[in-house]
Formats: structure tokens, sequence, C-alpha cells
């Protein structure tokens, strides 16, 4: 009998997990937020529920006659889990999921079972982080401890820096706790896999580019990392060893790590749905994979595929953009041209505001550029080309003019 999976989300989130799941072999369910229409080409069944509350997810679940649960909105990710484990579906404990929200808590496990990890110190005033960076070497990176929004850095460079960069990721983070140390000169990665019944099925390792500023961001990433050290291996039995510290069962995972040529530390894990798109982009362009689809038959309680069709090097880049108001978007045709630029994804037009250029995350940036080639160093020109030719052009505007637009 084909199992029917529900997919929980807004409607351009689900509209995003659902174009990439046209051959699986399963029921596709919608809820969302309204009785959504656009679901409509693709013969689905949909229900409205008011997002993320978890009664209301709860009863269209049942309504629909769901056997799993996906989350593809951020918001919604606590309530998807609540619902599954409510509802007797395959998916990650309550428990878990909130042990991994803190960055304080994953360190405390993996610390006790001898994972390396990253070294803070935490600060939940002002003061505090004051008297912190006095006792620390500068550069250093300040981070939000807990919440969904926790992948907001800073990176200090002068005690000056500290009044701005404090602010901001107190205000990300849901205990108001900050951490405030890590390693931020180091080269970061991305190990990213799928856990079936405590087993661990590496998908790819991928490095990250970040901006050297105040607020950093990041601007891309890419496979194979371009450097050989540490070796994509350490980097997964790491991510393995972290699993089976977490005992984590089942679920899609980022475990993210600063490394050097001697040393590899955990950084963070997450299971966020936005890592989980970043990652199949990269991954399906690099060697063909549904990460997605393997998602799916997670949390219906199936075994994942991957089953790589091509090998390649991709890399992806956001968009430069600016906060304010869209003026002109110039370049996407001419930048589509580039030799091996896959796609340009541009999420904003001329009359749309841009409240956050500065977004911690590709995948909710106002856009990005795909590229695959046969080298990874092909791949990053091709990308830092096409970024260099798209102009999002946008002009200053003050609290007051939101209202009008």
């Amino acid at each position: 009998m084909t199992k029917r999976i529900l997919i929980v989300g807004k409607g351009q989130d689900s509209r995003q997990i659902a174009d990439k799941t046209k051959n699986i072999d399963m029921k596709i369910l919608f809820v969302d937020h309204i009785n959504n229409s656009s679901y409509t080409d693709l013969n689905a069944e949909s229900a409205p529920a008011d997002l993320p509350d978890l009664c209301s997810i709860i009863e269209s679940a049942r309504l629909l006659k769901a056997d799993g649960i996906y989350c593809a909105s951020p918001n919604a990710e606590r309530a998807v889990v609540q619902s599954a484990a409510e509802l007797a579906l395959p998916g990650m404990s309550p428990k878990l999921y909130e042990t991994i929200q803190s960055r304080t808590a994953i360190n405390r496990i993996l610390a006790d079972k001898g994972v390396p990890c990253a070294e803070f110190k935490s600060a939940k005033s002002f003061g505090k982080a004051q008297a912190i960076l006095r006792e620390i070497e500068m550069p250093s990176l300040i981070m939000a401890d807990k919440g969904s929004r926790r992948e907001i850095i800073c990176r200090i460079d002068h005690a000056e820096d500290l009044p701005l960069a404090f602010s901001r990721v107190a205000k990300a983070s849901e205990s108001k706790n900050v951490l405030i140390g890590g390693p931020p000169n180091a080269s970061f990665f991305s190990a990213y896999g799928l856990v079936h019944e405590g087993q661990y099925f590496p998908c790819g390792v991928a490095q990250h580019t970040y901006s050297s500023s105040l607020y950093r961001t990041l601007l891309g990433i890419h496979t194979p990392p371009s450097t050989e050290l540490p070796p994509q291996c350490k980097l997964q039995e790491l991510a393995a060893a972290t699993i089976e510290a977490l005992n984590m069962n089942i679920g899609s995972v980022c475990i993210e790590f600063a490394a050097d040529e001697n040393d590899a530390v955990v950084m963070d894990v997450s299971v966020s749905a936005n890592h989980t798109l970043l990652h199949h982009e990269l991954l399906s362009h690099a060697y063909g994979m549904n990460i997605i689809g393997d998602c799916l038959r997670l949390a219906i309680g199936e075994k994942p595929k991957r089953k790589p069709i091509h090998q390649k090097a991709c890399a992806i880049y956001t968009l430069d953009a600016s906060t304010g108001v869209v003026e002109e978007v110039n370049g996407v045709e001419e930048a589509s041209k580039i030799p091996n630029v896959e796609c340009i994804v541009c999420k904003v037009k001329p009359g749309d505001l841009i409240r956050h250029a500065v977004d911690p995350n590709i995948m909710t940036s106002p856009g990005h550029v795909i590229a695959a080639a046969p080298t990874v160093k092909e791949a990053i020109s091709a990308a830092k080309q096409a970024r260099a030719i798209c102009k999002i052009t946008a002009t200053a505007y003050s609290r007051n003019d939101e209202d009008t637009l």
C-alpha cells in the first residue's frame, strides 16, 4: 500500500519540497496556514492548519490519515516533532529535539562522551560578556546559545564591536544566553547525513565561506572541500561519533565543524529544514542525490537510498544585496550564460523590501547562484563570477515606510 506523507509548512516552503518529490513512490499530502490551492497541479490532498499550532497539525494528520510527517518550514519544526510523537509516527524524540536546540546542551553531552567540541564561555548579561572578552584573545566569535535562530553569529575583532554583536545575538537566543569563544580563523565545514534506526548514513562534506565582517555571513558553500585537511573521512567519523553520543535514532542532520590542519571540533548540530534544503541543492547538483526524497522516506520509517548518479563539484553562493526597497535587479540573464552555472535563484523584484540582507542562511537570503563543474576550483570560480554580475539595487528605508510597502 502506498504510504501517505504529510508536508507541513507555508505555501512557498512546501512547494519547494513538492517540486523535488515528483518521482517518489508515496502519496504527498499538504497542510498549510490556509486551504491552499497552489498544490492542485500535483493532484495532492491538503488541509488547512493554524501553523505552527500543535493541535491543528495533529488534527490535520488524522484527517488526512498520514503515515508520516515532514517539516518544510523552520517555524513549525517543534510542533511537527511533537505531533509525530503524539501520533506514534516515525520521528525524532521531542526530548532530543530540545537538546539539539542548545549549543550548551550539545557540548555537555559530546564532552562527556569524549567527542571534541568547540569551547565557549557563557554570558547572560553585557557586563559578563565584557568580562569574558577581557580574558580571551581576539578575534573571537559570539553566538546565540539556544533556538532556531542560533546560527546568527558575530565576529569580534575589537572590544568596540561587542555592544552591537551582543545585542544582535542576545535577541536571537531563546534563553538570552550568548556564547563567546570558538576558533574564528579556522576553516569551517559541514557533514550532512541521514540516520535510520540509529545508523548514520553519510551523504557529503562541504566547506563554508564566511564574511570577515562583524555580522558574520555565510557567503558560499562548496563540495568537495577545497582543502585536503582535515580529510573528509575524519569529519564523517566525527559526525558518526556525534550521532552516537546524542543517541539519535532517526532524522536528517547537519553537523558543523571548525578545523585546522591538526584538529577538528564540533561547532553545532542542526536538524533545520533550511539546512536540509541547502544540502539537497548542493548534493543533488554534485552527485544527483535526492536528499529530500530520502528525508521523506525517513519520515515514514523507511531506510534512505542515497543513490549518487554522477560526481561533480558544486558551489552555491549568495547574491549580493543590501537592506532596503529593491529598485532594480540586473545581470541575472547574463550571469546565467557563464559556463558551469546551473541556475540563479533571485527571490526579490523591484518594489520588494529586503529587511535582512545580512542573513545567516543561504536559502533564506534574497537569492543564490548554483554552479557545478568537474573541479571545485571551476565551480567556485563560476559561482563568484555570476555573483559579481548579478546586481540587486536597493534604497534605504525607515521603519515608518514599512506600512506602505
